[in-house]
């Protein structure tokens, strides 16, 4: 048993010491402010020194509840990045605030520009500012922390969770071509003639019964995921038609056909619509939407367009009875937006509450390695592979963002299909 002295126990730190001794490290522990409560092996969180033997860490006084310092940043050579460095202890800084700095995401609640979506910009994290976004550096922070314990009481704290990985799959149009009524059709089929001779061969050919419509690539997920058996979760856009919002008519019996397909090798959230962003009646609309197609309780989502902000986005979530969210990462950037490859529970700093909300950060989307960093197949799969070695050090969760249009290994995605295979196998 670990025990944790503390002059104060806050609910910003009994959150803190939850995540690292439960959800990563699944060591016992206890939180205690007596001193004469204390034995074994003790971890000395306050600024006092203390007449029993213990491992101290300076607090830095974040976790005193509503406090809202700034950290202070330590990037070393020859060590990891560091937050709230402290002298007198130890340990080199007060690795609990740092965690609860990241992980609750609180210098998102100050920020000072959003995008043209209203999105947190993400060159104003400190994690991309100092270019340490691609390593789980909270769960680096908690394996050197046990290192450091083992070494203090010459003991054997051994972490034994084990390595996972997902598959995500953003649906934000099951189709390229079919389902989309007569006017869609024909709009689009005008428009490709003119400006896009490939996609209007693409439309020729499907009509003509020599081809499959490029988005249609579930049945070669279903093999894939079986043959790997990879866990796979499946988030569907059904808010209603507009420029950002495309999907086929939720209503549509193939639309309807195709989910109870999904449901049958993969787990289904909502892909609350761009529209939705800030309206909780629309998200719940949509959620409903889903649970009347597939007949069953939805409780997982991740926001289209990555499109959400702290605390409201996830607030609303809970009022839509939504338990799992895998928003958590960046639609310009790749790595980990929280610090950690570790699912962590909501901290809503505003009411100053652990939340039921299970947040899953994820290591990348194909998209932005395309698109934002302009890598080619090579490239992307290198990437990955030091993003999944990176999480595999930590024996932690690797998640990734594809959409059914990449795996189509047509077009601009021409090659992207080996990159996707590569990443599991």
């Amino acid at each position: 048993m670990i025990t944790i002295y503390t002059k104060s126990v806050t609910k910003r730190l009994q959150y803190t010491v939850d995540f690292i001794f439960n959800e990563i490290c699944s060591l016992p522990f206890t939180i205690s402010n007596d001193i004469q409560t204390l034995n074994g092996f003790v971890i000395n969180y306050s600024n006092e020194q203390i007449d029993v033997p213990s491992y101290h860490i300076c607090p830095s006084g974040l976790l005193d509840d509503e406090s809202n310092l700034y950290p202070e940043i330590v990037s070393l050579k020859d060590q990891f990045f560091q937050l709230f460095p402290s002298k007198n202890a130890d340990h080199q800084f007060d690795v609990f605030s740092a965690i609860f700095f990241l992980i609750t995401r609180m210098e998102e609640y100050e920020a000072k520009e959003v995008d043209e979506h209203g999105r947190y910009i993400s060159s104003q994290s400190i994690l991309v500012q100092h270019k340490v976004n691609h390593i789980p550096i909270v769960d680096v922070w908690v394996y050197d922390l046990v290192d450091q314990l083992n070494h203090c009481y010459h003991s054997n704290f051994q972490l034994s969770r084990k390595y996972k990985q997902y598959v995500t799959i953003d649906i934000d149009n099951a189709y390229a071509f079919k389902y989309k009524g007569f006017w869609r059709s024909l709009g689009g089929t005008v428009k490709d003639g003119i400006t896009n001779k490939t996609k209007f061969k693409q439309r020729l050919d499907l009509w003509k019964g020599d081809s499959d419509d490029p988005y249609d690539t579930y049945g070669y997920l279903n093999s894939f995921s079986k043959k790997l058996s990879l866990e796979v979760v499946f988030f569907i856009l059904l808010g209603d038609y507009a420029k950002y919002d495309k999907n086929i008519d939720h209503n549509h019996p193939k639309m309807i056909e195709l989910l109870g397909q999904l449901q049958k090798f993969g787990q289904l959230g909502i892909h609350p619509s761009y529209q939705s962003f800030g309206k909780p009646h629309l998200i719940n609309q949509e959620k409903e939407r889903l649970k009347d197609c597939i007949d069953s309780n939805v409780s997982h989502s991740r926001f289209h367009f990555l499109r959400y902000t702290m605390p409201d986005s996830y607030r609303n979530l809970l009022k839509c009875g939504i338990e799992n969210d895998y928003s958590m990462g960046y639609a310009d950037q790749y790595g980990f937006r929280a610090g950690t490859c570790t699912p962590f529970y909501f901290y809503d700093l505003k009411s100053e509450s652990k939340t039921s909300l299970k947040i899953h950060p994820f290591a990348y989307m194909e998209g932005v390695l395309k698109d934002y960093y302009a890598m080619d197949t090579k490239e992307a799969t290198n990437s990955i592979n030091q993003l999944k070695e990176a999480v595999q050090k930590v024996n932690g969760v690797f998640t990734s963002i594809w959409h059914n249009e990449s795996l189509s290994d047509k077009d601009r995605w021409k090659g992207w299909r080996s990159v996707f295979e590569s990443s599991w196998v």
